[in-house]
């Protein structure tokens, strides 16, 4: 048996473990997942002889990817303590969806992935189906646990009514090919980030979303925007032929923006998208200053001659996911809006102190240490750049009164939007730096972690 083949029946074993969740208590279940985080730094290595290791972790001297498997699962049980299906749901996708496409996208090979040429269509499609078999089967045994627990207990009604149970077959199966998909997706763009952080994390959040969503409400907002926003998409759609004529963003960019647009109108309407518009203008200008003298330092970005797909989704992807929230779950849609509002404000802060920062600081400094740091490295900061980083913030908080007249908004976007500068030197520090991420993933989940920030302050 090859190392390819050992780690991922490792992999699939831990499904094991998953049977536990719903059995245990979810204190146990994350003890579980903390005693396997330890386990797999400081036991697992000598036991295996170090023949889990792949060459890259044996030169490292650890190993990332299984350091990184039971972390993820302690920071779902966390983060879905009272409703531990989800992390279920999340456990099987990596362990089922992601082992089994390991084995049989390696020994049976295919046609390789467009987007990634070391993925194949077969391990993908062993991904979506393995995936979504190992969720189905995990809420089968969930929801026997529950009625078995119910039938012992017979005052834990409440019991029976946790997510996951009886849901309908074709509820079930749509949610768990949905998750298993969109996981398998993720997993696949290379260089996105580390698959044992990227598929648990996923699947999890959209079985969450998928639960308690009302796609009614959604697809009324989709069906009016086609029927009253006509005017708003012909502005947007102008704006993104505007933006490709002159050299701004490619084609697959502006195809990006423009879907991404629509869903930012389809949600708050037209002041969501002067957010967008504003992002962009600011970060248009920002990136041309001084575009020559980058360029001749080689600092990161001076050479791309125009923004593509993975800029738009880098920087304006977790806005237009915070409003496809908005739409499917009505009764919390102001707050994440202005969550939308974080996001942008946490783009436009990380691209004004990025680009500005760099022309015009004078001192760099390393995030994790505060001592002096190459201009343009990874989790390299200035005073200048966090200047501009709460300048680009401001902007869009300022502008983001015109949907929200609060003071506590502006407040919250603000704050939030600037600690997406810190987020993203941090990530950038740590992650990217271990290869864990890529400077668009960084961009992504900064943004992200804005928005979620707003979220906790609304």
């Amino acid at each position: 048996m090859n190392h390819h083949t050992k780690r991922k029946f490792v992999h699939i074993s831990m499904v094991v473990f998953a049977l536990l969740i719903g059995v245990l208590s979810p204190a146990l279940i994350a003890f579980i997942c903390f005693a396997a985080l330890i386990f797999n730094a400081f036991i697992l290595p000598g036991l295996s002889s170090k023949g889990l290791e792949r060459k890259e972790d044996l030169q490292r001297g650890y190993s990332l990817g299984m350091l990184a498997y039971p972390a993820v699962l302690l920071f779902l049980s966390i983060c879905f303590y009272s409703q531990q299906y989800f992390l279920a749901v999340g456990w099987m996708a990596m362990a089922f969806g992601d082992g089994f496409a390991g084995l049989i996208g390696r020994t049976f090979g295919g046609r390789k992935l467009p987007w990634n040429k070391n993925k194949t269509w077969t391990g993908l499609l062993a991904f979506v189906f393995f995936g979504t078999l190992g969720i189905v089967l995990i809420t089968k045994w969930f929801e026997f646990v529950s009625v078995l627990q119910w039938s012992l207990n017979e005052e834990a009604l409440e019991l029976v009514k946790r997510p996951g149970v009886y849901l309908s077959n074709s509820s079930l199966l749509l949610m768990a090919f949905l998750a298993s998909s969109v996981a398998a997706l993720l997993e696949s763009m290379e260089g996105w980030i580390d698959d044992n952080i990227v598929v648990p994390i996923s699947a999890s959040f959209i079985a969450y979303y998928f639960y308690f969503a009302d796609f009614g409400h959604f697809l009324s907002s989709i069906q009016s925007l086609f029927l009253n926003g006509y005017l708003s998409s012909l502005v947007l759609l102008i704006f993104a032929l505007a933006a490709v004529f002159w050299g701004k963003i490619d084609v697959k960019g502006a195809i990006a923006g423009t879907l991404i647009g629509l869903l930012l109108l389809a949600a708050e309407g037209p002041f969501a998208l002067l957010l967008m518009a504003v992002f962009f203008v600011l970060g248009s200008l920002a990136s041309s200053y001084q575009k020559e003298w980058k360029r001749k330092r080689k600092l990161p970005g001076s050479r791309e001659k125009k923004r593509g797909w993975k800029n738009a989704v880098a920087n304006a992807g977790p806005s237009a996911f915070f409003a496809i929230l908005a739409m499917n779950l009505p009764g919390q849609s102001e707050e994440y809006l202005i969550m939308m509002a974080a996001a942008f404000a946490a783009a436009s802060a990380d691209t004004l102190s990025s680009e500005l920062g760099m022309a015009t600081g004078n001192s760099f400094y390393r995030i994790l240490d505060w001592k002096k740091g190459k201009m343009g490295d990874n989790g390299v900061v200035s005073l200048m750049g966090f200047f501009w980083g709460f300048a680009g913030a401001f902007f869009i908080a300022s502008f983001s009164l015109l949907i929200f007249p609060s003071v506590k908004a502006f407040v919250v976007i603000l704050i939030a939007g600037f600690l997406g500068t810190i987020y993203d030197s941090l990530l950038g520090a740590g992650l990217e730096n271990a290869r864990l991420m890529n400077n668009h993933t960084v961009n992504f989940i900064s943004c992200l972690l804005a928005g979620a920030t707003a979220g906790l302050f609304i």
